[in-house]
């Protein structure tokens, strides 16, 4: 009876499957505790959204980190990210701003759709 009612109510049953009251928060600090990277995840219906930030613990200062999928600090204690298929490393300014620098394009080792013809046949 409960999967009948389900299917019947599909858009409701759907609307109120996932939807995040609060949202889920994470913190890192970097290796000398000087900043902290957060990571903010919520989830509505089937989609999701995370937001990175960096908030300096000193200066109490705050720093988007604007269409990140991946964020982190790395061995040497430099915070690195990942962006539209890219991955920068990040330097924060004494007002807070960050200051990027392009490591790695991988957008031109993304298969093309000639490459998938090719594989498909």
């Amino acid at each position: 009876m409960a999967i009948e009612r389900r299917v019947a109510n599909r858009e409701s049953w759907l609307s109120k499957l996932f939807h995040t009251i609060q949202p889920e928060v994470r913190e890192k600090n970097n290796p000398s505790r000087t900043h902290v990277m957060q990571l903010t995840r919520s989830i509505e219906c089937l989609d999701y959204s995370e937001y990175f930030a960096l908030l300096s613990v000193k200066q109490f200062s705050f720093a988007n980190i604007a269409r990140a999928s991946w964020v982190d600090w790395d061995q040497q204690g430099r915070l690195v990210f990942a962006r539209d298929g890219k991955i920068f490393a990040a330097t924060v300014k004494d007002d807070g701003n960050l200051v990027e620098k392009l490591l790695v394009d991988l957008n031109p080792f993304c298969p093309g759709l000639r490459d998938i013809d090719l594989l498909s046949r």
